[in-house]
């Protein structure tokens, strides 16, 4: 059964920014005012969760190889974000002449820029983790920060009505500087990236490998999706919404259906409306083996 109709499925694939320019269109001041807020608090939090990602995954080098090891992964980091440039060179928008959208404005920018250069910083520890001490450290690190953030709300998010959750995960990956759209069928809603907030911009701004040598995880292995050639951090997908959700819940949370290889195609996120529905198991084994 359908739960929402197109218009309300529309607006929520609409960029945080048009909706606050149309909100001012409207002579809404004060909906634009708390829009404009909800942004950058998407925004805030996806820069945050990469910075608390470095610091759970040092935590994990330090308890599993000691503080050397921990020290010479966050030498790398700081090298990688302090030597960072824009993905983008693209000029800032002109003045509206708007001083709240001038200043949402501004402050997207500076936040795709912090967004991209923690992003890049993630990259360079997994790359550093994947390099030094291999796949299988790779993966426990993963396992480690993910359980420390994302993970751990994971028992919450199932309990959730599926608006709210569809709603949630949409703005959380518009905080993350996705473009998305959203569809609806009877079983499940479909969150479209194109491109993605991460990985795929980070791809399709030449980011990857890039100037930091990013590394590609070649092995055939779980957390490639058992197929290998994977970018580092979509390695974080295979470990974060397939492998451990599937051992605790005994399906994904949710099925996110990667590109292959390192292209920058559509993601897919599968957000079924019965998080435990057993389909959302065969949906996964099917982006696998197809």
């Amino acid at each position: 059964m359908r739960l929402l109709d197109d218009a309300a499925l529309a607006e929520l694939g609409r960029d945080p920014v048009e909706r606050v320019r149309d909100a001012l269109a409207r002579g809404d001041l004060e909906r634009a005012t708390d829009l404009a807020a909800r942004a950058r608090r998407g925004w805030s939090r996806s820069i945050e969760g990469f910075r608390v990602w470095i610091v759970h995954a040092l935590a994990f080098l330090t308890d599993r190889f000691g503080a050397t090891a921990a020290g010479g992964a966050l030498a790398r980091v700081t090298e990688v974000t302090d030597a960072w440039t824009p993905w983008s060179t693209e000029p800032a928008p002109a003045p509206t002449g708007t001083p709240l959208l001038d200043g949402l404005l501004a402050d997207a920018r500076t936040a795709r820029d912090d967004h991209d250069r923690w992003l890049d910083g993630v990259c360079a520890l997994l790359t550093h983790v994947y390099r030094t001490h291999g796949i299988d450290a790779l993966r426990e690190s993963m396992e480690y920060a993910g359980d420390e953030t994302l993970l751990a709300w994971m028992p919450d998010d199932i309990t959730r009505d599926p608006v709210a959750r569809v709603r949630t995960w949409a703005a959380m990956l518009q905080g993350n500087f996705a473009t998305v759209r959203v569809e609806e069928d009877d079983e499940r809603f479909v969150i479209v990236q194109e491109p993605c907030g991460s990985c795929g911009r980070q791809l399709l701004s030449g980011r990857h490998p890039g100037p930091f040598d990013h590394a590609t995880v070649a092995e055939v292995a779980p957390i490639t999706f058992d197929r290998g050639g994977v970018p580092v951090y979509r390695t974080h997908v295979a470990v974060m919404h397939f492998l451990v959700p599937e051992a605790r819940l005994g399906v994904p949370w949710p099925v996110v259906a990667c590109p292959r290889g390192t292209v920058a195609a559509p993601c897919r996120l599968h957000l079924y409306k019965d998080p435990l529905d057993p389909a959302a198991l065969a949906d996964a084994a099917a982006l696998r083996d197809g």
